[in-house]
């Protein structure tokens, strides 16, 4: 009896570790908040970009820099940085699909946990540039395609939290609207900034 206990002691805890461990000998990562950060999105399975496509998309004007924040920490892209390019890419590809507005009256709220405990990207512009998204609009009980036209000197895209998929946009680079677009899903501009 006392070495079945001792044999279930052993298979419990190893159980436990096999579930607890990340099996890819890195540590956890864990967010300011305490909750371990977002595992890797697998690509394979990519739905990435789905979504209406927009004829002639011309996608948005490439930024002075990229600030990619990434739960708690801030990192600035150059042009001349090797995932400057590829962020761009992936970014102008979403705007390539029909956005949704989606009104909110908590933009700075969204926006600060974004950038401060979550994962997000800001492009930074040297003065306002105009750049159009197609996005569908609330107009009564149907949602219409429209063309936002934008003047922007910063631009946030949040990848975490309730806000996920949401591209804010301000003429000043401080004051960001109130409707906010909310773009199509992307693991791998996703996985790119979480590494």
């Amino acid at each position: 009896m006392k070495k079945m206990k001792g044999t279930l002691l052993v298979l419990l805890a190893c159980a436990m570790l096999t579930a607890c461990s990340n099996n890819s000998g890195e540590p956890t990562k864990v967010n300011p908040e305490g909750a371990p950060a977002p595992a890797p999105v697998d690509t394979k399975a990519n739905n990435d970009f789905k979504g209406e496509p927009i004829k002639d998309s011309k996608g948005l004007p490439e930024p002075s820099q990229i600030n990619v924040y990434k739960y708690g920490n801030k990192k600035t892209l150059k042009s001349t940085d090797a995932d400057f390019k590829k962020i761009v890419e992936l970014t102008n590809k979403r705007v390539g699909i029909v956005g949704e507005i989606v009104p909110t009256q908590e933009t700075e709220l969204s926006i600060e946990k974004a950038t401060k405990l979550g994962l997000a990207i800001e492009y930074v512009y040297d003065q306002p540039v105009e750049h159009e998204i197609v996005a569908k609009e609330k107009q009564g009980d149907k949602k219409v395609n429209t063309t936002v036209k934008v003047a922007s000197k910063s631009d946030i895209f949040i990848f975490s939290g309730n806000d996920s998929d949401r591209m804010y946009y301000s003429e000043d680079g401080k004051t960001y609207t109130d409707k906010p677009i909310r773009l199509t899903e992307t693991t791998e501009l996703t996985k790119l900034i979480s590494k």
